[in-house]
């Protein structure tokens, strides 16, 4: 997602500040741009937009730091979020770091299956933020090969690892 502006007219204009919603009215700065004072086209890209319906809008900030707003502007992003998962460490002895980045908030829900398929243990955590760190025992589990299933509100993975003898 990539948030365009330009300007006639600048002076006295220190910088701007990109700012993203999930309702349109509780707002998050996701990035500051210094401004160039002269006419000049700008250009952000969000990395990691959010899943559904985002809202944007700049903040222009003078010099003598006074603030005025821009519109804001809606757009609808569909489709599966892209999800980076990792597990460490693997092979595990009896502690698991689930390690997950991706827009995906909300209601996540892990579990451990064995090599069959057949789900052996399962946590229910809310994750909030782009990057997120969750512990998970595997102890009592024999040794072997196990996986993990991830499944967010628009989001699923599963990685395998190896449960190491005690």
């Amino acid at each position: 997602m990539t948030v365009n502006w330009s300007t006639l007219q600048e002076q006295n204009n220190d910088y701007f500040i990109v700012q993203r919603s999930v309702d349109g009215n509780s707002f998050t700065s996701i990035d500051t741009t210094a401004a160039a004072n002269v006419p000049h086209a700008y250009s952000y890209m969000d990395q990691v937009p959010l899943l559904g319906a985002s809202y944007y809008r700049l903040v222009q900030v003078a010099m003598d730091g006074s603030t005025s707003y821009s519109d804001t502007m809606s757009i609808t992003v569909a489709g599966d979020v892209q999800v980076s998962l990792g597990l460490r460490p693997n092979p595990s002895t009896g502690i698991v770091y689930l390690e997950m980045t991706n827009a995906d908030q909300g209601k996540i829900e892990v579990s451990i299956a064995d090599a069959s398929g057949r789900p052996l243990r399962k946590w229910v955590f809310d994750k909030q933020g782009l990057n997120w760190v969750q512990t998970i025992s595997t102890a009592g589990l024999p040794a072997g090969t196990y996986y993990m299933n991830v499944k967010g509100p628009n989001s699923r993975a599963v990685r395998a690892f190896i449960k190491a003898q005690e």
